[in-house]
């Protein structure tokens, strides 16, 4: 039983301690946006010494979690009662996707001309090609006739289709035809760029599932854009959204 007044930093601790051993992010968030200064607290008289980033590194929480945590402070060489910083729980609980994002030695800032690229290393971490082929053989069972149609519903109708293989596909059509060379003097207020944003803003935190998953592309992600995953997104997020970008999202 948790002993101390109702709303006392011990009481709170607590509680805190307890969500995140739950795996409760939602919780999590709220206690920390009441009181931030307990980023990096771990539970009083507790022995495991697990911060909140700790627990979420541990649980396998969603990237967007672990950004939150990281922008609000948590630190990413305190240690636990191993002598463990998040990112070598990461390494032994064999989630290498969150390696990248909590290397304490990893550069967060992000230029906005390097979004551009992450971008595109993004869009072509689907087999594409692998993907338009496999959906030929299908025929009349398709959502389309080809990857030209599932890039130019979005870019009409900007909304998600409901397979995750055709938004990817989509996204990696939008890719190879914004960089064509006669449709390089496109702007970013065209409609092709808005869906290729829009398509960006839903994928980023997803990866490809097999077998139309580009291993290099999806390493190359994550070495080098993973980290600042959430930085680009911003960027592009108000990028988007300048240009128009609010209509209501549907899927077809």
């Amino acid at each position: 039983m948790v002993q101390g007044r109702p709303g006392s930093r011990v009481l709170v601790r607590h509680q805190l301690a307890d969500a995140a051993k739950e795996y409760n992010w939602k919780k999590v968030l709220d206690i920390l946006y009441a009181h931030p200064d307990l980023i990096n607290a771990t539970r009083p008289g507790g022995e495991a010494l697990y911060t909140p980033l700790h627990q979420a590194v541990h649980g396998n929480a969603p990237l967007e979690v672990i950004q939150r945590l990281l922008d609000m402070g948590a630190s990413l060489t305190v240690t636990n009662i191993d002598d463990e910083r998040p990112v070598d729980i990461a390494k032994r609980k064999g989630y290498y996707h969150l390696v990248p994002l909590l290397d304490p030695d990893r550069q967060q800032v992000v230029f906005p001309n390097e979004v551009a690229e992450a971008e595109s290393v993004c869009a072509l971490r689907f087999r594409g090609y692998e993907y338009e082929h496999w959906i030929s053989t299908l025929g009349s069972r398709t959502t389309g006739s080809g990857l030209t149609a599932l890039a130019r519903f979005v870019v009409e109708e900007l909304a998600l289709h409901r397979s995750m293989n055709d938004n990817f596909a989509a996204f990696f059509e939008l890719r190879r035809f914004l960089h064509k060379w006669e449709n390089r003097y496109l702007t970013r207020y065209s409609r092709e760029y808005i869906a290729y944003d829009f398509l960006f803003l839903h994928l980023y935190a997803h990866e490809p599932a097999e077998p139309f998953r580009d291993a290099r592309y999806c390493y190359e992600w994550q070495e080098k854009f993973l980290p600042r995953a959430e930085s680009i997104a911003a960027i592009v997020r108000k990028s988007f959204q300048r240009r128009g970008g609010e209509k209501k999202i549907s899927v077809r």
